[in-house]
């Protein structure tokens, strides 16, 4: 048993070293008393980097930004998203796995799953392994 239990606190030892555990508790810690102010700043930054960064590693999000005339840096708060055709799941389905893959991902650590159809159709999409 305690073989076992040796085990789970390092692979839970290095999963929380992996995303950085202590960081964001630290953060998390402090912005409790943030201002809304702060909060919609932080909330804002988050989003042109989620943005960015989908529109240059995964394939329909690039198309789409250029199909609709739109760079990642247009949207700059919340407000923007409005700028952004809304997401089907028929869309997705359609682009799916070829577009919807991140080019950065390595894909022997990724694994197909899908939701469990309850509209008849399940949802496919990959997860990594970590």
């Amino acid at each position: 048993m305690d073989s076992f239990i040796n085990k789970l606190k390092l692979k839970s030892q290095e999963y929380f070293a992996n995303y950085k555990f202590a960081d964001y508790l630290s953060f998390l810690r402090q912005s409790q008393f943030f201002s809304n102010k702060k909060i919609l700043e932080i909330q804002n930054n988050k989003l042109r980097n989620l943005l960015n960064y989908s529109s240059q590693n995964i394939r329909s999000y690039n198309n789409l930004f250029k199909k609709i005339n739109i760079k990642p840096s247009d949207i700059k708060s919340n407000e923007d998203l409005t700028k952004l055709p809304v997401m089907t799941k028929d869309s997705y389905r359609n682009d799916f796995p070829d577009k919807f893959v991140n080019l950065r991902a390595n894909k022997q650590d990724l694994f197909l799953n899908f939701t469990s159809g309850s509209t008849g159709n399940p949802f496919k999409f990959f997860e990594n392994h970590i």
